[in-house]
């Protein structure tokens, strides 16, 4: 058994190491950053230059922190042409302005060359002259800043290297050879390692307050628990429950009315479910009679996060939550279950049983429900993933201090690490659930092999 639990924790792992790339991804591709943000908050443009040296010192700073200045992944693909000094630009639209002129055949230098007499020209240059070229900083036609230089007045000697310059950027043309894709090796100094690595040691940091993340999804992580665990459990011992007695009294009105109502419920989605109580049970707004619940949206916090504190002080409060939860999930769990009661009452072994003597409660407890539970045993663990998300609804509606509060409120925030660390812990869930079914498997049949 220890055996076979380590085989599948091993599994775990490119798992993980999967989703955790694809959650990367996403976050190089939000439009947006927090340097970015450092820009708009004073009102400046990060597709222009920056001339405030506060700002830029603070923009700067924080493009640092966030690794604008690495490389994406340990390997990349790009031309030849392409020259890696140019992950140390940071000023925004520096870097295209390097690109778009490598990519036309202009060497590294001559751009950093051109760069430096613009600065220095900027430095020298005053009224509405210096506007105008600092408009045209970054340009990508060399005909636009050649006639900004023929009005400026002064600085001769800079206005004449910088236009030497230019007539050699006319005559630079990019070979074919220099457009080759090369696969550069980067090492572990970039932003996947770091990022991974900060969310494996619990380092990542929330992108409003500063935070560590982890603590705050841990403590989340405990009303979501609370949440989640007794309904999964009442849900699915009720599911077998009502299977057995359906079928075992699958001829009466009363069974056949109890399987309508559960197509019903099946059919109800979550969150019209959730609005409909709070709206009509938490308060007296419809009449006092149909406020059975407290109001939703105050519940006790807890110094400690675990389970017991926080049952004790809200179970009055999360009466109704778990009620939507269980009826929702077990009205399902029950449909499934009583067919695959029904559908082991047809093999050879079920007239056996019969022949013994055994009353049909007998043959459907004893011998029927053992083998229809390995197909339930499969839906369960996939409902214990739905459950998660339900309880994500349902903590949203009610203001419920979970995980699926937090979810909400970091992506309408945009806290994307937040965000993704939630998204790796259900990840993780789905993949603990499924070993749990293995070995329920196992726990019902001792003879299937652990290998």
């Amino acid at each position: 058994m220890l055996l076979f639990v380590l085989r599948r924790l091993v599994r775990f792992v490119p798992v993980l190491l999967t989703v955790a790339l694809v959650l990367f991804v996403l976050s190089q591709l939000l439009p947006g950053n927090s340097a970015e943000d450092v820009l708009r908050e004073a009102d400046l443009d990060p597709r222009q230059s920056i001339d405030d040296d506060k700002v830029w010192a603070s923009y700067e700073a924080e493009a640092k922190r966030i690794l604008l200045d690495k490389a994406s992944f340990y390997l990349s693909i790009s031309p030849a042409a392409r020259d890696e000094r140019i992950r140390s630009l940071l000023r925004p639209g520096q870097r295209d302005w390097y690109e778009h002129w490598l990519q036309k055949g202009v060497s590294f230098e001559r751009i950093a060359k051109m760069d430096q007499l613009m600065s220095d020209l900027l430095s020298s240059c005053s009224g509405s002259d210096c506007v105008e070229i600092s408009a045209d900083r970054y340009f990508e036609e060399i005909d636009v800043l050649q006639r900004r230089l023929d009005v400026v007045k002064g600085t001769s000697v800079l206005r004449t290297a910088m236009s030497e310059e230019l007539q050699s950027w006319s005559s630079s043309e990019l070979r074919l050879w220099s457009l080759r894709p090369v696969l550069r090796w980067h090492g572990v100094d970039n932003r996947f390692h770091h990022w991974a690595s900060h969310l494996i040691r619990g380092q990542q940091r929330s992108q409003r307050d500063g935070s560590l993340v982890w603590p705050k999804v841990y403590r989340s992580l405990g009303w979501t628990l609370t949440l989640m665990i007794p309904a999964f459990v009442l849900s699915t011992f009720l599911a077998i429950f009502l299977a057995v007695v359906l079928v075992w009294k699958r001829s009466s009105t009363a069974a056949w009315i109890g399987e309508m109502t559960l197509q019903f419920l099946y059919t109800i989605p979550m969150f019209w479910a959730g609005t409909m109580a709070v709206v009509f049970l938490t308060s007296d707004q419809y009449g006092s009679f149909w406020h059975w619940f407290p109001l939703a949206g105050f519940f006790e916090e807890s110094i400690s996060s675990g389970f017991w504190s926080i049952w004790q002080l809200n179970f009055h409060r999360m009466v109704l939550p778990y009620c939507l939860l269980i009826l929702l999930s077990v009205s399902y769990l029950t449909t499934q279950l009583k067919a695959s009661i029904i559908e082991e009452l047809g093999n050879n072994y079920v007239l056996t049983a019969r022949s013994y003597g055994l009353s049909d409660l007998q043959v459907i407890w004893q011998e029927a429900l053992p083998n229809a539970l390995f197909p339930f045993i499969a839906i369960t663990a996939r409902r214990l993933i739905a459950l998660f998300g339900g309880s994500l609804i349902v903590e949203v509606i009610f203001g419920l201090p979970g995980m699926g509060k937090l979810l909400f409120d970091s992506t309408v925030g945009r806290d994307w690490n937040v965000v993704f660390c939630i998204c790796m812990l259900m990840a993780l869930v789905s993949l603990v659930s499924y070993l749990l079914a293995d070995l329920a498997y196992r726990w019902i049949d001792p003879k299937l092999s652990w290998t």
